[in-house]
């Protein structure tokens, strides 16, 4: 073991700094932070208390009690948020002077915190500290991450030992004991963020990346099907345009190949239950703007289109606005007349006072204000067209500016059917179309038999032709 370097030439010199020492007054201890021996005045962190720390001494003993890391400010086993603090403010070294201790009548030395090696070199010791409230040395790195449970568990060290004559050698042997030596490990594992929390938040974030762009893609997917008016499944989950994709997609795409080939029953995302969820998200996504675009406006139209769809009443929910495009300086450079389709409302009482009731629920709802609305289209039923007791009428109640204009599809649907009556070839070939359909339909054998014939390349699904449907007419000609 080398020799212990003199801190004095002499011992005059000597004597002489210690009568200096007792002469001032007792300030705050030093709080080292960084992990090294150099300590770091508290009026350095906290200039502002300078005034109130000169000649106070309680004052000053709460101060460090505080913002230090002194063990005797916290237990024996201290919290996980009171063991991040004292991390992050490092092992607690204060430079003295040093009380003596009661028992041993020997006083600590700073000259403890480090040693020379067999190279003369100056090696810190980051463990060791020493408790100004305890009057005891510790050490930081078993007080706060040894293992408590272990069978050779020693709390000397934790709760702080007495200066000995040997106290030298008590340190070596401390710093040997397998107790310490896995504390240590702990610690670097610590600052070099290989802890466990470190380990399972690293592993979160990655879980977290990868099922993000899962649903990138997923998503994706579906607005491109949507915008091409396709179909997303099949007769059963594992099939259709949704997979199909999918599956094309992965052969360029680790991250969906990845996904493709988890083992059957692991969570991927890709149930008609999921597609479904985000095909309604996405839906309320679209309409939420479009609602938010109406309400800037100052004014809007609204049509109501009234249609039987499995033996139920609906509404069908139309909003004509005008899009406004902006330049860069937010002056008004193009305006778009749109035309959005908002859903459909199932009905239950079909009279005018119904469907009223059922449309200003339907536009408070969507926090729409009604005195905007500058227009209404319906049919020409006299339930929705009526003058007086129409629902156009009891709609200009609410909204005096709403003029009634009359439904331009149902009005085109109305003048087709009337052309195509004056024009006897048109009205004999659409007949003879219905008749086709009545021989058929009126008879399950003859409707099986056309059902199952083999001869032809494609089953034929026959349509009826709906007298006020011109697009009805379109459908029955297509299914021959």
């Amino acid at each position: 073991m080398s020799e212990r370097k003199r801190e004095y030439p002499n011992g005059a010199m000597k004597r002489k700094s210690k009568q200096k020492r007792e002469e001032q007054p007792a300030s705050v201890s030093d709080l080292d932070c960084n992990d090294s021996s150099e300590a770091h005045s508290p009026l350095d962190v906290h200039p502002e208390l300078e005034e109130t720390q000169v000649d106070d001494s309680k004052k000053s003993k709460e101060f460090y009690n505080i913002i230090s890391a002194d063990r005797g400010n916290f237990g024996d086993s201290p919290t996980e948020c009171e063991r991040k603090i004292i991390f992050n403010l490092g092992p607690f070294k204060p430079q003295g002077p040093f009380p003596k201790d009661s028992e041993t009548k020997r006083c600590f030395s700073a000259y403890h915190y480090s040693y020379l090696n067999k190279a003369g070199i100056k090696i810190p010791r980051a463990w060791l500290c020493y408790s100004n409230v305890l009057n005891k040395p510790y050490c930081h790195f078993c007080w706060l991450l040894a293992d408590r449970q272990s069978k050779s568990y020693s709390s000397a060290w934790v709760n702080g030992v007495s200066v000995r004559s040997n106290y030298t050698l008590c340190i070596f042997d401390h710093e040997n004991s397998q107790q310490h030596i896995n504390a240590s490990l702990s610690y670097n594992n610590w600052l070099q963020g290989n802890t466990i929390d470190t380990s399972l938040q690293s592993e979160i974030n990655s879980k977290t990346t990868f099922w993000r762009d899962v649903f990138y893609r997923i998503i994706n997917v579906i607005i491109t099907l949507a915008s091409c008016n396709l179909p997303l499944r099949g007769h059963d989950s594992d099939s259709g345009n949704f997979v199909s994709i999918l599956c094309l997609l992965s052969n360029y795409d680790p991250i969906l190949k990845e996904l493709l080939l988890k083992p059957k029953g692991e969570i991927n995302y890709l149930s008609p239950t999921i597609q479904n969820e985000v095909i309604n998200l996405l839906g309320t996504a679209v309409k939420n703007n479009i609602i938010l675009a109406i309400k800037k406006l100052h004014f809007w139209q609204l049509f109501w289109i009234q249609q039987d769809l499995s033996k139920i009443d609906q509404l069908s929910v139309v909003f004509r606005y005008i899009s406004i495009t902006e330049n860069d300086d937010n002056v008004p450079k193009e305006l778009k007349i749109c035309e959005s389709f908002l859903g459909f409302i199932a009905v239950s009482d079909s009279c005018a006072e119904g469907l009223k009731i059922e449309i200003l629920n339907t536009i408070k709802e969507y926090g729409i204000d009604l005195s905007k609305c500058r227009g209404q289209g319906y049919d020409g039923a006299n339930v929705m067209s009526g003058l007086y007791g129409g629902l156009q009428a009891l709609i200009k109640e609410h909204a005096p500016n709403a003029d009634y204009v009359h439904c331009a599809a149902h009005a085109l649907n109305l003048i087709l059917n009337d052309a195509a009556k004056r024009v006897i070839e048109v009205s004999t070939f659409f007949n003879n179309l219905e008749k086709i359909y009545t021989f058929f339909s009126n008879s399950i054998k003859r409707w099986t038999m056309l059902s199952n014939d083999s001869s032809q390349k494609y089953k034929i699904t026959l349509k009826k032709v709906c007298p006020t449907r011109w697009s009805s007419k379109n459908d029955a000609l297509l299914a021959v």
